[in-house]
């Protein structure tokens, strides 16, 4: 019995620790970084040729984390018109490119990359509001 608790004990810890690091916003210095997938250096460029920033969501299928921030702050009308009008904004799959990403610095999902001038200027894992993220870009894009 006490095998079994302990591993249940365990188990519930991990799961803890899980469910609250999806949670939380930290930063990722990725901007140190030299090469990044081609299709996320591809939007940065493009980026760079309008004369926006590129906002890069890094998500997967299967993240819980990711369903939650696309069904919630990346479907708000305010966010999506903002990021429509004042960016260019994708979503790359993780899966598609986790050792270049890993490489990078992203380890945990989702995470958005904001790039101006095609080069990396800052990013964060986990997710924010509508109002957070907006603020976020402004403050990070100037």
């Amino acid at each position: 019995m006490k095998k079994t608790t302990g591993v249940c004990a365990a188990l519930l810890a991990i799961s803890t620790l899980t469910l609250a690091s999806g949670c939380q916003s930290t930063k990722t210095d990725f901007t140190q970084a030299q090469a990044f997938p081609s299709d996320v250096q591809d939007i940065a460029n493009r980026a760079a040729e309008m004369g926006k920033p590129a906002i890069v969501v890094v998500d997967a299928d299967w993240c819980t984390y990711c369903k939650q921030y696309k069904a919630g702050t990346l479907s708000n009308p305010d966010t999506l018109a903002f990021l429509n009008d004042n960016t260019v904004y994708e979503h790359v799959d993780f899966d598609e490119h986790k050792n270049q990403l890993r490489d990078v610095g992203v380890t945990a999902l989702p995470t958005t990359l904001l790039f101006v001038d095609g080069r990396p200027k800052a990013s964060f894992t986990g997710q924010k509001t509508s109002g957070d993220l907006i603020a976020w870009i402004e403050k990070n894009s100037g």
